[in-house]
C-alpha cells in the first residue's frame, strides 16, 4: 500500500473515531450543515439556452452568435401542422374532398378569433414575481392573430395583432389560400369548384381579388391575367363588375374625406372579392382592402406586394394527378407565424406568455391537447373528419415536458425498488436487523446530497442545466453502492472483534471508516 493510501485511511480512521465518539453531534452537525447548503436552492437560477449549456465560455462561437442575432434577429415563431383524413384509412383519403375542405375552413377560423387576455396574463405574472411592476407589462390587452384594425390618418392600424408580418400581410399558409378564404366559396364548394381552383392557383400571372373557384369567375380571361396594358386592364374590369353586380353588389361611399367600398347585403354576397376590387377601383380611395395595409411609397418596397403563389404541394400532400389534373391528395399542410416577443427569466428561459397561450388554444382546436396542466384547463376534442399533427414553436417543450413527468413517475418507483432490495439485502430476517430503517436512510442521504449540491450551486452562481438531470440517477447508485460498501465493512469488523472478544461501537466505526471510507 502507498503512502498516499495510508495517510487517506489514517485520516478516515480519525473521523470514525470522531463520529463514533460523538455520533449525536456529528449527526445534527451534518444536518445542520446540509440543510444549510439545501438553503441555496432559493438562488438556484436554471439556464435553458443552449449556446450556454454546451459552448464553452468566451468561445469564438458565441461572439458570432452574438453578431448574428444582433445583425438579423427573428422574431417569428413558426407553427407548422399537417391534417388528413380521420373518418378513412389513409389509402382511401381524399383530402380535397369538399367536406373536409369546409370542415378545415371552420378550424381555422377558430383558430383566427382566438384571443388572448393578455391582461389576466400580466396579473398571473405580477402575483407570480410579487411585483406590479415589470417588463411584462407590455403583454396587457387582448390579443389574437390578425388583431382589431382601426383607421388612424387614413391608414389602417392594428392593436393586438400577434401574427409575424410578411411586409403588411400576416404570415400564414393553407389551402384557404386558394379560396381567399371566403365562407360563401368555401361553404359552397364541389368537386369540380376544388379541381378547378386548385390547378389554376399556380398558373395566376397576378393575384386575382375574385374567387378561381367558379366557372364563370373573370380570373380566367386573359386581360385579367395579364392586366398590364390600358385596353387589358379596362376590359378585365368591366368584366369584373359584370360578374360582380350578379354575385356581390356592393357600393362606395364617403367616409372620413375617403371612399369606402362594402357589400350592400353582406349575408348574401357570393365573394367577398367584389368589396375589394371595389376598393382597388375608386380612384381616390386610400382604404387598404381586406387583412392589407396602407403603407406610404418608402414604408415598403413595391415586390412585398408582388403575388408569387405558394406552390400547391406545400399546401396539400400527396397529389395524385390524372390526365395533367390534381384530383386527389392526402395531406393539408401549413403554418402560423407568430411574431416572437420573449422575455427571459431566471428559471423558465427565454418564454413568451401570449404566444404560448395562442399556440395551446391552436393545438386544442386541433384536438391537441399540449398541456394538460396548464390553466384554464381546455377541452380538446379530437375531430370526426381530420385528424391533425402539430410541429408547434413550443411543441419540443411540450413534448420533453411529458417525457419528463413520466420519467418522474419512474424515478419515484425506482426509489421504492431500491429500499426494498436493500431492506432485502442489507437486513436480516429478524425486526431488529431487518435493514428497512437503514434503507430509507441510504435514500434520504442521496436526496440531501442532490439538495446540497444545488444549493451550494444556489450560493456561487452556478446555474443549473439539463445536464444535471441525469446526475439524480448517479447519485441514487453510488450512493446504494457506498451503503453497500460500509455495511459489509461494518459486519466483517463486528464479526472480527466479536471472535476477538472486543467489540467496541467506537472502534468498529473507526475501522470502518478506515477500510471503507477510502473505497467510498
Amino acid at each position: 500500500m502507498g503512502v498516499v493510501e495510508e495517510r487517506l485511511e489514517d485520516f478516515f480512521e480519525k473521523v470514525g473515531q470522531a463520529v463514533g465518539a460523538h455520533p449525536v453531534k456529528s449527526l445534527l452537525g451534518s444536518l445542520v450543515f446540509v440543510l444549510g447548503c439545501c438553503g441555496g436552492i432559493a438562488f438556484l437560477k436554471s439556464e435553458t439556452r443552449p449556446e450556454k449549456q454546451w459552448v464553452a465560455q468566451n468561445a469564438v462561437a458565441l461572439e458570432h452568435d452574438a453578431y448574428v442575432k444582433a445583425t438579423w434577429p427573428s422574431n417569428a415563431r413558426f407553427n407548422l401542422f399537417a391534417a388528413t383524413c380521420n373518418d378513412v384509412d389513409e389509402d382511401n383519403c381524399n383530402i380535397l374532398d369538399p367536406k373536409y375542405l369546409k370542415r378545415f375552413h371552420e378550424i381555422n377560423q377558430q383558430i383566427m378569433d382566438i384571443t388572448i387576455d393578455g391582461s389576466a396574463l400580466v396579473g398571473e405574472l405580477n402575483t407570480q414575481h410579487k411585483r406590479s411592476e415589470g417588463p411584462w407589462q407590455r403583454y396587457t390587452g387582448n390579443w389574437s392573430f390578425m388583431g382589431a384594425p382601426s383607421s388612424v390618418n387614413g391608414s389602417v392600424s392594428f392593436s393586438g395583432r400577434k401574427c409575424f408580418a410578411f411586409g403588411p400581410f400576416c404570415g400564414k399558409s393553407s389551402i384557404m389560400d386558394v379560396f381567399r378564404d371566403d365562407d360563401y366559396v368555401v361553404n359552397n364548394l364541389d368537386t369540380a369548384a376544388v379541381q378547378r381552383a386548385v390547378n389554376f392557383w399556380e398558373d395566376q400571372e397576378t393575384l386575382c381579388p375574385l374567387s378561381i373557384a367558379g366557372a364563370d369567375s373573370p380570373c380566367f380571361d386573359s386581360n385579367c391575367q395579364k392586366y398590364k396594358t390600358p385596353t387589358e386592364r379596362e376590359d378585365c374590369r368591366n368584366l369584373a363588375r359584370s360578374y360582380c353586380s350578379s354575385r356581390c353588389e356592393t357600393e362606395t361611399v364617403e367616409r372620413g374625406g375617403r371612399e369606402v367600398t362594402f357589400a350592400k347585403d353582406l349575408a348574401s354576397c357570393q365573394d367577398r372579392g367584389c368589396i375589394q376590387l371595389g376598393n382597388l377601383g375608386t380612384a381616390t380611395t386610400t382604404a387598404a382592402p381586406a387583412g392589407q395595409l396602407n403603407t406610404d411609397p418608402g414604408e415598403a418596397p413595391e415586390s412585398a406586394f408582388e403575388f408569387q403563389p405558394s406552390k400547391v404541394k406545400t399546401m396539400v400532400g400527396g397529389l395524385v394527378k390524372e390526365s395533367g389534373v390534381y384530383v386527389r391528395g392526402k395531406y393539408l399542410a401549413g403554418f402560423y407565424a407568430v411574431n416572437k416577443d420573449e422575455l427571459f427569466c431566471p428559471r423558465e428561459g427565454s418564454v413568451d406568455p401570449v404566444a404560448e397561450e395562442w399556440e395551446r388554444r391552436a393545438l386544442c382546436l386541433m384536438g391537441i391537447d399540449a398541456d394538460p396542466r396548464a390553466d384554464p384547463k381546455l377541452e380538446c376534442v379530437e375531430d370526426d373528419l381530420l385528424k391533425f399533427h402539430g410541429l408547434f414553436q413550443r411543441s419540443l417543450s411540450d413534448e420533453f415536458g411529458a417525457a419528463i413527468r413520466g420519467d418522474i413517475v419512474k424515478l419515484t418507483l425506482s426509489y421504492v425498488v431500491i429500499i426494498v432490495y436493500c431492506a432485502v439485502m442489507l437486513g436480516q430476517m429478524d425486526a431488529v436487523h431487518s435493514g428497512v430503517a437503514l434503507s430509507f436512510v441510504t435514500v434520504l442521504i442521496v436526496g440531501l446530497t442532490i439538495g446540497s449540491t444545488m444549493g451550494l450551486m444556489g450560493y456561487f452562481g452556478v446555474p443549473n442545466s439539463n445536464l444535471n438531470n441525469n446526475l439524480y440517477f448517479l447519485l441514487l447508485g453510488l450512493g446504494v453502492d457506498d451503503a453497500f460498501v460500509l455495511t459489509s465493512e461494518y459486519q466483517r469488523h463486528r464479526s472480527k472483534a466479536s471472535l476477538e472478544g472486543q467489540v467496541d461501537e467506537t472502534e468498529l466505526i473507526a475501522r470502518t471508516a478506515r477500510t471503507g471510507g477510502i473505497s467510498v
